[in-house]
């Protein structure tokens, strides 16, 4: 659990490298910004990810749908975070997605379309 840590700046790729066997991570209410690394689809047994209150922008990468595992993905509250519109379908997710500015999900191709 790292939230509530004032924690800033981008979120390192590394970050996300050979934790395969990761099942929650809680970023929550910190400040980070930059875009959500693509690595954090080798984290196949995460379950739950929490990135909600940050500065996060750009578009959520096409790996977290390799995250078959996640039922639970927190992402309100980061306003330039851009969202595929599939992606309350890539996983069998409970609360896949809480994400409040639904005007900034993206029309169009998303990672199912691929």
């Amino acid at each position: 659990n790292l939230q509530w840590n004032c924690f800033s700046g981008v979120i390192p790729p590394e970050l996300f490298s050979g934790l395969t066997r990761l099942q929650f991570l809680y970023l929550d209410h910190n400040k980070l910004t930059g875009e959500l690394p693509n690595t954090v689809g080798q984290c196949r047994s995460l379950t739950r990810l929490s990135l909600a209150n940050n500065l996060l922008q750009g578009r959520i990468p096409y790996s977290l749908g390799l995250l078959d595992q996640l039922n639970v993905l927190w992402l309100m509250h980061n306003p330039d975070l851009i969202v595929p519109y599939q992606v309350k379908l890539f996983s069998p997710a409970q609360e896949i997605l809480k994400f409040y500015r639904w005007d900034r999900v993206e029309k169009g191709k998303g990672w199912l379309d691929r």
